[in-house]
Parts: structure tokens; C-alpha cells; sequence
């Protein structure tokens, strides 16, 4: 799953939206097309300019702030659902911001360290601080007792990786400066974050969010520990593809990041081949609203499931997940996760050998009888 997390399969699109009318300067619109263009090449969002008075625009308008429809341009960046959308504040000097307002949509000084964690480590722990010292300190302590638990148990992956998993702290003072972080995790308005308390979420393989983001009294040991087992869990198994696709970042991810990937992965994950692969095995697995197209590995068709989730915190339970993160010596884990489905492998193996070296051993003890 987390090798799958680093290719573009599912790999969702933002929108910058920048709205125009027939007064705005074509010089402007230019040179704001120009930045855009030059500053998020490498990055998941596309610029689309709307003119509010075409027949296009009637998609988007409900986006735009009712009060700002007077003092365009105005930008706002949409979701890949199309439901959510965050306006980026200007101070209306657009000729001396512009490269400004774009290099902060393309990341921010906690994005990129997110980005760089993500390459060498396991998952990632985004921990966002609240307001509570007392809470930020409970949630630090059971962080690190969770990513320890995890990493005493990394030898035993299928596939070895050398980081366990790492957290990254958001300190309260720096939640304006990383609005668009928090919004695109799918937490509310960013403007009301100073309003919210602390939260965690888990994030693997190109800055996807594995969901649910816990808030408060949800961030628990055993309810992290479940979500990152699903980071180690085997492709084929029967797992709501939506949810292990879902919600991606909005990030930068240049060459640079690809090749580094590939160089700790032993393969490109972009490559065509692997791609294919990728999709033959993402299609055995269930979907609550899609399947990936044999030739395109985009959403197509629908089909409805039955998923079975927790309805306390709405994590699904794994049908299998890696032998690796079974248990972690916590009986309450035991209790949540279940007992190692691999055991009675184990015991058979065992006892195949065993009768193996007894019938070796009488086979040598009668041949040894007859030369005598």
C-alpha cells in the first residue's frame, strides 16, 4: 500500500481559480497566468481563469465570496471533490504579490518537510498543537509510545523500509502561516482554526491522508496504531480503494522527489509498467464508487459495498493486515486488531519439519542396521 501511495494513481487535482471580468487588465491576467504556470508545474493544482459573465463560470460562482465580486481578480482554490474551497487573501497590490501569493500555494516550510519525511520514512504523524499545554503534552507522549511500538516491529515487513514512522509538530503560532495545510487535510475553514483544538493524522507514500483526522479525546495509541497498520497491508486485500486513495495534499513533487523515491523503492513507480501492475492489483480490491480502467487507471463505472467500519471513529477494521504490526505487546491492540492469522502457519511448519527429521532419522538408523 505504501509503495502504491507514491505513484499518481488516484492522485487527486486542485483547482486555483482565479476570477476575472471585462475590466480586469489583460496585462495582469498575463502575468498572473505566467506565475501560476512557472510556480506549480510541479504541483497537483491547475490554474483555470473564470470570467464571471461566460456561460463556464455558472460551475464555479457559487465559490466566489459575494462581497469580493466588486474587487476582482480574485483567487480561491477548490478541492478535487469540488465541494470545499479556501480564498487566498490578497492586499489587492496584485503586480507585487502575485509570485508571492503563488509560491505560498506551492508550499509552505512544514509541506516540504512533510514532503521529505514522507520519501524516507514509513508514514508520517502530523501532529497540529491546540491550545491546551496539558493536551499537547498527553498527545506528545502518546505519540512517541505509538511510534515506538511501530518501529520495534519494522524488521519484519514485507518489504524493508528504514525509517519508522516520524512526527511532525504544527506549533499553535504557526497555524496562519500553514492554512492551506490544514485545509487541505480536510480540517473546516482556516480562518476558524484558531478556534480548534489539537489533531492528528496519519499521512503516507505522495501526501496522502489516510482517514479519519483524529480530533481530542480520539487520539489514541490503539486507534493510530490501526491506521498505520493499513500502511503495511498487502494490495490484494479486500480494502475500499477510495479510502486507501483518498484525499492527497496540496504539494509540490518535483523530479528531484521522484528520483529519490525511486532510488529507496528499487523501482520508478510512475513507470509505465509498474503502473500497470499497480492497477491490476488495485482491481481486486473493493470500491465504493469506482473502479481503475485497465488502460486509462482513472475512475470509471460504480459499484455499492458493504464496509465494515467502527462506529465510534469510523476507521474500517482490516480484514488482514501485516504481521508486523499484530499486536505490539498491548492487549487492548490484541483485542482491536485480532490474533496473528499467520500463527497456524508457523505451528504447521514447525511440525512438517519435525516429522521430517524423525523419518530422516529412522530412515539413516535402518540403513546403517542393514550394512551391519
Amino acid at each position: 500500500m505504501r509503495d502504491v501511495g507514491f505513484s499518481e494513481l488516484g492522485f487527486q487535482t486542485y483547482l486555483l481559480l482565479v476570477f476575472v471580468d471585462s475590466q480586469t487588465s489583460t496585462s495582469l491576467l498575463q502575468k498572473i497566468e505566467s506565475a501560476a504556470f512557472a510556480t506549480l508545474l510541479h504541483t497537483n493544482i491547475k490554474q483555470e481563469t473564470v470570467d464571471i459573465h461566460s456561460a463556464y463560470s455558472a460551475r464555479y460562482l457559487k465559490f466566489l465570496p459575494e462581497h469580493l465580486i466588486d474587487s476582482l481578480p480574485v483567487m480561491v482554490i477548490l478541492d478535487c471533490q469540488e465541494k470545499a474551497a479556501y480564498h487566498i487573501h490578497t492586499s489587492g497590490a496584485w503586480q507585487d504579490e502575485i509570485w508571492n501569493l503563488m509560491d505560498r500555494i506551492r508550499s509552505t516550510p512544514r509541506r516540504e518537510e512533510l514532503l521529505n519525511a514522507l520519501v524516507q520514512s514509513y508514514c508520517v504523524l502530523l501532529f497540529l498543537e491546540g491550545e491546551d499545554p496539558q493536551e499537547n503534552k498527553d498527545i506528545h507522549s502518546i505519540l512517541d509510545e505509538t511510534m515506538e511500538a511501530v518501529g520495534g516491529h519494522m524488521i519484519h515487513l514485507p518489504k524493508k523500509v528504514a525509517d519508522p514512522p516520524r512526527k511532525i509538530s504544527v506549533p499553535r503560532d504557526e497555524r496562519e502561516q500553514e492554512e492551506i495545510l490544514f485545509w487541505s487535510i480536510g480540517l473546516s475553514d482556516p480562518s476558524q482554526t484558531s478556534n480548534q483544538g489539537a489533531a492528528v493524522c496519519v499521512l503516507y507514500g505522495r501526501g496522502r491522508v489516510l482517514e479519519p483526522v483524529l480530533m481530542g479525546n480520539k487520539i489514541t495509541r490503539d486507534r493510530l496504531i490501526r491506521l498505520i497498520s493499513f500502511v503495511g497491508q498487502d494490495c490484494e486485500c479486500s480494502l475500499d480503494r477510495d479510502w486507501i486513495l483518498g484525499r492527497s495534499l496540496l504539494m509540490e513533487w518535483t523530479p528531484e522527489h521522484g528520483a529519490r523515491i525511486t532510488q529507496r523503492l528499487g523501482f520508478d513507480p510512475d513507470h509505465p509498467m509498474v503502473r500497470a501492475e499497480m492497477r491490476r492489483i488495485l482491481s481486486f480490491g473493493t470500491s465504493s464508487s469506482w473502479h481503475l480502467d485497465d488502460s486509462t487507471g482513472v475512475a470509471g463505472g460504480y459499484t455499492e459495498i458493504m464496509i465494515d467500519f467502527d462506529e465510534e471513529d469510523g476507521i474500517p477494521f482490516p480484514i488482514e493486515y501485516p504481521k508486523a504490526l499484530s499486536g505490539f505487546g498491548s492487549s487492548s491492540m490484541d483485542d482491536a486488531m485480532g490474533p496473528d492469522p499467520f500463527r497456524w502457519l508457523w505451528v504447521l511448519s514447525l511440525c512438517i519439519a519435525a516429522v521430517a527429521l524423525f523419518g530422516g532419522t529412522l530412515i539413516l538408523w535402518f540403513s546403517h542396521r542393514r550394512d551391519i
